[in-house]
């Protein structure tokens, strides 16, 4: 028989889940252990958050991780309906983490003991514990307690960049010769060529993505840390949402600055034939898990703003075949077609043969796996710290019509929220 939850619930304060984040922080230093924010990407209202407190994790180095996740979530069920893993994934196949990414997992996968869930819509909060342990150290109502009490306080939202000395570890040169050796190449629609930028300074993890999610709210939002390792982002990229049986999985092509956030564009025929790479690659990955008759496209060429850039998004909705499960769907949509191109196969030998270093974390997964829902998103616009310093890495679509310059621009730009709001970390 599975063991019987323990909640309390308690009224979201002031300040909302910034308020939460501060607050266990001053409770201990390594709290939060992750951090998962969905947004509505029109009204930019949150709409859940999930908060861990405890978990029971996981390193996978070196092994199938995609059998890890698997194993994880079937042992999860033991805890019953609160159950649940927190789960990272790294970008996968032979450019990932093992090629010279110290300190990074491969995977990483969190067993839920104590967690929060926040629905917005509601304002109201709960904490979960589930283990059977007769006596946590702290109990629901307690966490609860805290978490309730908690005061707003004020962040500095000004740019520290300057206090990184950051650096691209991918030259404009190898990035053009990568451009143009797809180019004359061909084997691909599309291929996702990335940039990244690094300091030798470690980012202190919280109080960066404290000030990320403020100064960038994005569709989805994370925050995990796990020893010496640390992972942030502010994506506009989910990889899909499962509730009930029903996938909704979105993607996004095109990158074009803009004015402001009510601003439209006329895309260009290369912004658009970026588009249809991803959304090919969309419909193309969620046909292997949908239903039969199920698969339909729900949005096109839908523009939103993120950070000054405007992008063009599709979303795709179906069934999930009866065949099939949550962990099948997710891995069925990674890596993300908009992180690597189209087709995946062919977009990600270019990649291994093109890019110089190796992409870690960017490009993998970060996911909620529940028995009541499943929500994952790409690890895009995304920081990592490690003891050897602190990371951002970004990509761009490129298509025939691409011109290199701009593309190398493009992937730099896209770095640029996680340098401004990155606070570095006290020696």
């Amino acid at each position: 028989m599975a063991p019987q939850s323990r909640t309390a619930e308690f009224t979201l304060p002031e300040g909302g889940v910034d308020t939460l984040l501060h607050t266990l922080a001053g409770i201990d230093s390594e709290l939060p252990v992750f951090v998962y924010e969905r947004i509505d990407p029109l009204t930019r209202q949150p709409l859940t958050t999930w908060i861990g407190l405890r978990t029971d994790a996981t390193r996978v180095q070196g092994t199938d991780t995609a059998a890890a996740l698997r194993a994880a979530t079937v042992a999860a069920r033991a805890d019953g309906p609160h159950g649940g893993v927190f789960a990272f994934l790294g970008y996968p196949g032979p450019h990932s983490t093992v090629h010279g990414d110290a300190g990074i997992p491969d995977a990483l996968l969190m067993r839920l003991i104590d967690y929060v869930t926040i629905d917005h819509r509601t304002g109201r909060g709960r904490v979960v514990h589930t283990s059977t342990e007769p006596d946590p150290e702290r109990t629901p109502e307690q966490w609860a307690s805290a978490c309730g009490s908690g005061t707003a306080t004020s962040l500095d939202l000004t740019s520290h960049e300057a206090d990184f000395q950051w650096t691209t570890q991918t030259s404009a040169e190898q990035y053009t010769a990568g451009v143009r050796a797809f180019q004359q190449r061909g084997g691909a629609s599309g291929v996702v060529l990335s940039v990244r930028v690094a300091s030798e300074h470690r980012a202190e993890p919280m109080h960066s993505y404290r000030v990320l999610r403020t100064v960038n709210p994005s569709t989805r939002m994370f925050f995990l840390r796990h020893d010496q390792f640390a992972l942030w982002g502010a994506t506009s990229l989910p990889l899909l949402h499962l509730s009930d049986g029903h996938i909704t999985a979105e993607t996004d092509g095109a990158t074009h600055p803009v004015a402001d956030e009510e601003h439209h564009w006329q895309p260009s025929p290369k912004e658009l034939g970026e588009y249809e790479v991803v959304a090919d690659a969309l419909v193309e990955d969620l046909a292997h898990v949908a239903a039969p008759g199920t698969l339909q496209l729900t949005r096109e060429r839908e523009q939103r703003v993120f950070f000054g850039l405007g992008h063009l998004f599709a979303e795709a909705q179906a069934e999930l075949a009866p065949e099939c499960d949550a962990v099948d769907a997710v891995l069925a949509m990674h890596p993300h077609g908009a992180t690597v191109g189209h087709p995946r196969s062919a977009a990600q030998t270019l990649i291994a043969e093109l890019e110089q270093v190796p992409r870690g974390p960017f490009a993998g997964l970060v996911g909620l796996f529940t028995a009541e829902e499943v929500d994952a998103t790409a690890v895009t616009r995304s920081m990592w710290t490690t003891p050897r310093g602190s990371v951002t890495q970004a990509g761009a679509k490129v298509v025939p019509a691409s011109v290199a310059e701009h593309e190398y621009a493009e992937s730099v730009l896209k770095t640029r929220a996680l340098r401004v709001t990155a606070r570095r970390a006290s020696s």
